[in-house]
């Protein structure tokens, strides 16, 4: 599995941020299924031009359990019917016969849940560069057997910090109250906190524009992890056209939300996670006038992804920034002052739309070729809608 990582990108990074027409099917099937849930459920995406997907979802410990899915015209997938358990996970791209497959490992289940694993972007590389994976997986095969066998951690340790920013949401504020943040290594279900947390009550509504809060800075043993997990207090809420109602957060405050990050940490390196919340797709309404916290959280580290900013005016206005090629669609508002960033945006040359209130009559801002690099931030200045 790790030796084929050069055929697959793995961006840990949930990009249906979109709420238009091509997943508005996926929108209803969610909030079907939850309405009366019954089973579990996976959410994610695969990105592998001209191949066809098939999802697997196995259970060795209940007896060779298996759950069946593919991907929509998108390439997005909404699967149900999982019992509660711990998974593997298997994406397989078949192009021209040739089949290649990403796993992720020890992905847990509960019922009621959905489980979001984020987007997999897959790569079907020609037969010799094919035959040199299946060479380092003998050699690392070979390896293993004289090996001890504690590979997901590792001596030494990392420096890992979480942050919590969010995507746009339409609800006047969703506040979540979060106590904990732990994470859990491949091939173990124990639990390691990370360090000392800065608990609290955030509205997630306030950290856009780039905006976003610390939860928690530290030194952990280095190795593969699987998970990192927010544990939430009881101080759930959601405010609705003035009106604060309980935000109902099944699971939460004993095995806390899951986002799913499969990263194998080196010793002596620092890594920076963005939890990206996409408030629209998080909140499910109940049918009786309550809502319930269903997360789909997109991780990214800094690392790996760059980002882009600029200021748009009028300052004060609710206006709506986002960058997409093709492949990845990403939103954010500015803040107060005009001010937006974009972070966690995957290497490559964007199309940005900048879009004000229907009712100041500003026409939407199109810039082309907006070009990101990985560990830069990309400035494109000051944009005038007025103008």
């Amino acid at each position: 599995l790790f030796v084929a990582l050069p055929l697959f990108i793995i961006t840990s990074f949930f990009e249906n941020n979109e709420m238009d027409n091509k997943n508005f099917k996926n929108e209803v099937s969610i909030a079907k299924a939850m309405e009366n849930p019954q089973d579990g459920a996976i959410l994610g995406s695969v990105i592998a031009p001209n191949a066809s997907i098939l999802i697997k979802g196995i259970n060795d410990r209940k007896g060779k359990v298996e759950v069946r899915g593919k991907t929509d015209e998108n390439g997005e997938f909404f699967i149900n019917g999982f019992d509660e358990g711990t998974y593997t996970i298997t994406i397989e791209a078949n192009k021209n016969k040739e089949i290649t497959t990403y796993t992720f490992n020890d992905v847990e289940i509960a019922i009621g849940e959905v489980t979001a694993l984020g987007t997999v972007t897959i790569e079907v590389n020609m037969k010799n560069i094919w035959k040199l994976s299946l060479l380092l997986i003998l050699f690392i095969g070979f390896i293993s057997c004289s090996s001890d066998d504690n590979s997901n951690i590792n001596e030494g340790t990392a420096r890992m910090s979480v942050k919590l920013t969010d995507a746009p949401g339409d609800y006047d504020a969703v506040y979540i109250d979060v106590r904990d943040v732990v994470i859990k290594y491949n091939g173990s279900d124990d639990e390691v906190s990370i360090g000392q947390i800065n608990a609290g009550v955030y509205d997630l509504l306030e950290l856009t524009g780039g905006v976003s809060v610390l939860l928690v800075d530290d030194e952990i043993p280095a190795g593969s992890i699987s998970q990192i997990r927010l544990i939430l207090g009881d101080e759930n809420s959601i405010v609705v056209n003035g009106e604060t109602l309980p935000l109902s957060t099944p699971s939460a405050q004993q095995s806390g939300l899951k986002i799913q990050v499969n990263r194998t940490l080196e010793a002596g390196i620092f890594y920076e996670f963005i939890l990206d919340f996409d408030v629209e797709k998080s909140i499910v309404s109940q049918g009786n006038g309550g809502y319930s916290l269903k997360p789909v959280i997109r991780a990214s580290t800094e690392a790996e992804t760059g980002a882009i900013t600029g200021i748009a005016l009028p300052a004060g206005l609710q206006t709506l920034i986002i960058a997409e090629n093709g492949l990845v669609e990403i939103s954010t508002y500015t803040n107060s002052a005009g001010t937006f960033v974009l972070s966690g945006v995957p290497e490559g040359t964007y199309s940005l739309t900048i879009e004000t209130e229907l009712i100041t009559g500003f026409p939407p801002v199109f810039i082309q070729d907006v070009v990101v690099v990985n560990g830069e931030v990309t400035n494109i200045g000051t944009i005038d809608l007025s103008l």
